[in-house]
């Protein structure tokens, strides 16, 4: 019989030592991630997916949970998809496009009236921006608002704050507002309402741009 290698006994010792050692340690006693983050990173340990804890960035500029995508490159650049527990879907942004209720943009009431419209089946996120251009002639003044009501015009309110226009300006005008509708309602009718306040003249309401949804950043009471 062959002798023992000198080294065995030793040998042995280590093992029980490492056994010792992993038996004492911390076990995954759950499958779950508490307070943190699972991200998952490429052949180049570029990351790929982030689920957890999201810290933040321009798409999401609160820190909260969620899932974040990234194209090739990681971090450096655009996510494919963010969504988060705020503000549902952060990036991409999608638009819903408006519709002029009659063929004239031009307004000459002093009541509010509705002159543009857009409509989104479900709500899937939290926060909206758009821009659309106002002219109001010389000795003028004008009242621009935003609704939102269900889709038949019913209920709802007013969004944000309402936007005060100078006699004689030309100019495209922002409005960006976190809402509190719920994420997964629905159908929601965003209204575009415009008013003269003083004057003869009259107040051109142009094309809105398109209303995005998503995670803006930097919201406002509405109208900037």
């Amino acid at each position: 019989m062959d002798a023992l290698p000198p080294s065995l006994a030793s040998d042995i010792a280590d093992i029980r030592r490492r056994l010792d050692v992993l038996e004492r340690s911390n076990k995954l006693l759950s499958a779950a991630i508490i307070g943190g983050a699972l991200r998952v990173l490429d052949i180049a340990e570029d990351p790929v997916a982030l689920l957890g804890a999201l810290p933040t960035s321009l798409y999401d500029p609160v820190a909260t949970n969620g899932l974040r995508v990234y194209s090739a490159g990681g971090t450096g650049i655009a996510p494919l998809l963010s969504v988060n527990q705020l503000n549902g879907l952060a990036f991409p942004w999608l638009s819903t496009e408006w519709k002029t209720t009659t063929d004239s943009v031009v307004v000459t009431s002093g009541t509010f009236a509705t002159q543009w419209t857009s409509t989104t089946e479900l709500v899937f996120a939290k926060e909206i921006l758009f821009r659309v251009r106002l002219a109001v002639d010389a000795s003028t003044t004008a009242e621009a608002q935003v609704l939102v009501t269900a889709v038949d015009g019913t209920g709802g309110g007013v969004m944000g704050n309402v936007l005060s226009l100078s006699a004689a300006t030309d100019a495209v005008r922002e409005f960006r507002l976190g809402h509190s509708q719920t994420i997964g309602g629905g159908p929601l009718m965003f209204s575009l309402q415009v008013r003269r306040v003083t004057g003869a003249g009259n107040v051109t309401v142009y094309h809105p741009h398109p209303l995005h949804h998503g995670g803006i950043g930097a919201v406002t009471g509405g109208w900037v």
